[in-house]
Formats: C-alpha cells, structure tokens, sequence
C-alpha cells in the first residue's frame, strides 16, 4: 500500500537521522521504476550522484560499504550494469533544487512534459520557502510543507515528503516514551495536519532487547 495505493496530496515518511528514511524511498522509488511509474526524486540532503550509486546497490543487491571499501570485480560489474540499466530506462530524474519556486518548476514540468506520476522529496525541512522575512523554523518549515502540498493538489499527484523527527522525541525517550507521536514532525505541527497520511520508522526498543537476548 506504502508504494502504490498513494493518492494525490502530501504524504510524509518520518525518522530520526541516520536511521533509513532515503533508503525506504530509494527501495520505494525502484519498486515504481520496475513498474513503469514515472516520477522524480528531489534530492537535497545528499548529492545526486550519491543517491544515484545508492540506487544502483540496492537494485543490485549490493553493499555501498563494500563497493566503497574492495568489492570482487563481479560484483563491480553487477553494480556498473545496474548503473546502466536504470540511466537507459529513463523513468526516475534525480534533481537537486531546493527552494520552494525551483520544485514547483521542476515538478510541474516533469508532470506536464516528461510524464511524471509522482515525486519524492529528501528531506521536508530542507525545502527552503524563499522568505525573507522570517527566520523562525516552524514558520519555513510550515510554509514548506504548505507549498507541496499545494503543489500536490493542483497537479493531482502524490508527493512523498522525507521528515526528519524531531529532537524532542530522542529526549522524550528517556522519559519512557517507546513510539514517535505525530506532534514529533520535526519543526512544524503543521506536517501531520498537512499530510494525507504518515508513516514513521524508529527503533522499537523491545525488538531490539529481543534481538541482543
């Protein structure tokens, strides 16, 4: 449902840092590649280039680690041809705009002209709302977030917002608090009204005690 039961308006993928939110829409980006959906994946927290070799690991099953690190020449070659294979397919454009007018530009004209179905943005709070006068986070964040989801509606497309959770339920966890709640959207209370639908991923405490057993 996550990958292809999405409907036109805002929906928000939440977590802390370093914790899996670009390799859920890396995983989420590929599964609507295999199926022809076309769409664009705006990517302001880490080069395009990057993502781009993220792409092509986790198509082919690989380790970025590995590949980084000293990787037996098959599985270069697996990964060189995954490369390959997803630049000659031509349904997913990696761009690096981050100001609310260039994503306006760049999705609408990948809805209007290249056919997109969908877009990903990486991460919400980097969006930058273009206001000079105001310097507050919750106010960029809110209009951020106002702005996609306007831009999800008017061109009838859903579009994925990475979130980063916000400090407070790293501290809130000492205190007992085991799930993130939805006023945890980092900056902004004004994401879970915005979103047509959250989905947050943490470390359940209990699994991994589990796990350690």
């Amino acid at each position: 449902m996550i990958y292809k039961g999405l409907k036109t308006g805002l929906h928000v993928f939440a977590a802390l840092p370093s914790q899996g939110k670009t390799t859920i829409a890396a995983n989420m980006s590929l599964f609507w590649i295999t199926q022809g959906i076309k769409h664009g994946f705006v990517c302001i927290d880490m080069p395009g280039d990057a993502l781009a070799e993220r792409y092509a690991a986790i198509a082919a099953q690989l380790s970025i680690s590995k590949l980084d690190f000293g990787a037996a020449p098959g599985y270069v070659d697996e990964f060189e041809k995954t490369m390959k294979k997803l630049a000659e397919e031509d349904v997913v454009k990696i761009t690096e705009s981050d100001t609310v007018s260039a994503l306006e530009y760049e999705i609408t004209r990948g809805v209007k002209t290249l056919g997109w179905q969908a877009a990903i943005v990486d991460y919400l709070q980097l969006v930058d709302p273009e206001m000079k006068s105001a310097n507050a986070p919750y106010v960029l964040v809110k209009e951020a977030t106002l702005a996609m989801k306007r831009l999800a509606k008017k061109l009838r497309i859903p579009i994925v917002c990475l979130v980063q959770l916000s400090n407070q339920f790293a501290k809130d966890k000492t205190t007992g608090t085991k799930k993130p709640r939805l006023d945890h959207l980092g900056d902004s209370s004004e994401i879970a009204r915005a979103a047509r639908t959250v989905a947050v991923l943490w470390q359940d405490e209990d699994v991994l005690a589990h796990w350690k057993d």
